[in-house]
Formats: structure tokens, sequence, C-alpha cells
């Protein structure tokens, strides 16, 4: 069974008491877990009624949809902008890798009750995910896979290309659990976790470690 995609009032008003809502829900993350926000927090934060939530959610996880394409939209413009910089010309794989981990791992600390919650809707809801959810999520990756290509080359891995999207696989995975779940057999500082998970892609890739 597909999940709906996300749709947007076409009035003003309602568009504005929607906006206040996801709002509201943002503010509690950087408090809360979303399992430990109530819908009356909510409607409460936002300054609007239990009636105006209803009208637009069934429940307080049909929100995540919506807040997931509002952080999609945001994160594919920095990405486009990021990687188009003159700037990366003469730059190799190997510090590219671990300027985009450590931007990554900030942008999961900074909004770590937002991305926590997508992250497990993700790998809880057994519901296929709306078309346009999966292009964003695709094209995200694109954009960063392209950007490490740019430096083919330095692979030493024979299939470079699928090598990338799976590195980026297994290494994004690992830092989301380490940074946002925090399991209790951590035993080691956020920084070295984000310095080893790009050493090992790194490895993976074929490319030679050099600590700098």
């Amino acid at each position: 069974m597909a999940v709906k995609a996300p749709g947007r009032p076409k009035q003003a008003r309602s568009q504005a008491t929607l906006d206040r809502l996801l709002a509201a829900v943002e503010t509690l993350l950087r408090q809360k877990s979303f399992s430990d926000i109530s819908v009356a927090e909510i409607v409460d934060t936002a300054a609007s009624s239990t009636g105006a939530f209803y009208k637009r959610f069934s429940s307080k996880a049909d929100v995540l949809p919506y807040l997931l394409e509002k952080l999609q939209t945001e994160q594919l413009a920095k990405i486009e902008s990021f990687v188009a910089d003159e700037k990366w010309q003469g730059v190799n794989l190997a510090d590219r890798v671990r300027i985009f981990f450590k931007i990554l791992s900030q942008s999961y600390l900074q909004n770590r009750g937002l991305v926590r919650a997508l992250v497990s809707r993700q790998f809880s809801d057994r519901s296929e995910l709306p078309p346009d959810e999966i292009r964003k999520a695709r094209a995200l990756v694109d954009l960063i896979a392209e950007w490490l290509l740019e430096c083919e080359p330095e692979i030493r891995h024979p299939s470079p290309a699928e090598a990338i999207r799976v590195g980026m696989f297994f290494s994004i995975t690992g830092l989301q659990v380490g940074l946002l779940f925090r399991p209790p057999s951590k035993r080691f500082n956020d920084a070295l976790l984000v310095k080893e998970i790009a050493n090992a892609l790194l490895a993976y890739l074929g490319v030679e470690r050099s600590d700098r």
C-alpha cells in the first residue's frame, strides 16, 4: 500500500495554519523525541486548535511526510549549490569525503530530533513511499555521488560508480545510528565516529589512507 504524498492547501490562510503546525513540531523536536510529543503540545505551540490539526492530519504520524518534503526540498537546493561551487576543482577524494561527512554530521546533530523521527519512520513504515519522496532522495544521493566521482581516477575499486553508492549507503546508515540513536555499546565520541566512517569509505573505495 503506497503512502499518500502530502497535499498542499489552496488557501493562504490554510497554508499559514499548516506552516505553524509544522514549525511547532520542529520546535518541539529540539526538546524531546517525536514519540513524547502530544497533539495537544503541537496545537498549543502553534497557537492553533485540535480541530485545525485533525482537519489536516488523521494522526500525529501524518505530520512526518510534510516535514520530510520540506527537509528534502531544502537539502536539494543546498547540495546543488554546494557541489556546483568552483572551489572543489582540484580537491582530492579523501578531502571531499571528509568534508562531506563533517557537514552531514553537523546537520544531523543540529536537527537531531527531526532527522531521528524521519529515519525511524523510514525503517518502521512498511508502506511504499510516495514517488516524489523516492525521486528527491535519489536526486540527493546522485548529486553527492557525481561530485565524488569527479575524482574517479583516485578510486581503485573495480566498479567506482556502484562502489560510491553502496559505500555511501553503509557509511550514512552507520553515521545515523551512531549520532542519532546513541546505542549503549558506543564507547567513543562523535568526532572519532565521523573520522573513522570517512576512513572506512575511503578504504572500501581503495583510496590510500592519510590522516591529516
